[in-house]
């Protein structure tokens, strides 16, 4: 049985306490009601809901009597005013799904959580939560994202993850690509577009305050894809798991060598973005890259150097700025006869070069 209040939202000022004997209600959806500030406590008398979604509303806190909801799977609270997750709710103990995208009034997150032994999904962004408590072994996704928070607590025990995001800045400003609007298309993408058993492992961090990333790396066995953004006290990245096939490196301040020579397998890596790394001179182990079907390297040091080109047989798209491929040895790129002519092509329009 469903109830859905989306069709008609904007005549919702509250709801009626009788709705507590709709005892066989299995899905109750009120969406995009500006004017509805509380949910009345006979909600907790909904014994068979399963999924119960208050997006979009002017909700503060949920009634105590939720954690009578005992079959309660899925939870979503997406752009309301919550400004915290329930103290008890690690009486949901059927609870697989918590969405909280946009919620930029969310300041704590109960300890209690760790006790959801079922919680797959965790997607809490734009938030101003300022201490993250341990997390249930059993996450599969993981997607946080604060203004008042530097650190993430340890995640070491989430040894079943397999999408991490994590982005922890002070910046009030949402036009990223990396908070809000991407968060919020890829709740979708967690919840039914996944196989989770093909174990596609990606990875996304916005950590100015990290020096190091291999504590990160550590929970995600066979890792595919992996991001890094802003973060701007790294000054190295090695140790990357052979099982990578995609890196991206984006707008790290102090970032000098990428180290991708522990590869123990470079047949691996395909698709290869770094842009915005002033600093960076060095990329170890690139010549290596036999496989390598993507480069793009934008607004680097004019310091870094690119290796001979003539091994990458598979490259396919090329998007180098005019002063690292020059300075990069372009020339001897360019020329090298083992580039297909629309490498060259591309050499041409983007660096110059004499061919």
């Amino acid at each position: 049985m469903l109830l859905d209040f989306k069709e008609f939202p904007s005549s919702i000022s509250q709801v009626p306490s009788s709705i507590g004997a709709l005892v066989n209600l299995e899905r109750l959806v009120i969406c995009g009601a500006p004017h509805l500030t509380k949910l009345p406590d006979s909600i907790g008398m909904l014994k068979c809901l399963v999924e119960l979604d208050i997006s979009d509303i002017s909700i503060a806190e949920l009634p105590n009597t939720i954690i009578n909801l005992k079959n309660l799977k899925a939870l979503n609270v997406s752009g309301s005013c919550i400004q915290k997750l329930p103290e008890a709710i690690g009486m949901l103990e059927k609870l697989e799904e918590i969405y909280g995208m946009c919620c930029n009034w969310l300041e704590t997150i109960s300890s209690e959580i760790v006790r959801l032994p079922f919680l797959k999904n965790l997607i809490l962004t734009d938030t101003c939560v300022g201490n993250v408590p341990k997390l249930p072994q059993s996450l599969i996704c993981l997607h946080l994202s604060s203004r008042a928070l530097e650190k993430a607590q340890d995640i070491s025990n989430l040894v079943n993850l397999r999408s991490l995001e994590l982005c922890f800045t002070n910046s009030t400003s949402i036009g990223r690509d990396t908070t809000s609007q991407r968060f919020y298309q890829r709740m979708y993408s967690c919840r039914d577009n996944v196989n989770w058993s093909t174990k596609v492992v990606r990875c996304e961090l916005e950590l100015p305050s990290i020096s190091s990333i291999s504590s990160y790396l550590g929970c995600l066995h066979h890792i595919k894809q992996l991001e890094l953004i802003n973060c701007k006290n790294l000054c190295q990245i090695g140790q990357l798991p052979s099982s990578l096939t995609q890196l991206m490196v984006d707008n790290c301040n102090l970032l000098e060598v990428v180290d991708l020579s522990n590869l123990s397998d470079f047949k691996n890596l395909k698709d290869l973005v770094v842009r915005d790394c002033p600093k960076l001179v060095e990329i170890q182990g690139l010549d290596r890259l036999e496989s390598l079907e993507s480069l793009a390297i934008r607004r680097c040091s004019s310091w870094l150097c690119l290796p001979d080109l003539s091994n990458w047989k598979k490259l396919k798209t090329w998007d180098v700025d005019a002063p690292t491929t020059y300075s990069a040895r372009g020339k001897r790129v360019a020329q090298s006869r083992y580039l297909p002519l629309s490498h060259l092509e591309r050499l041409r329009g983007s660096a110059n070069l004499e061919l």
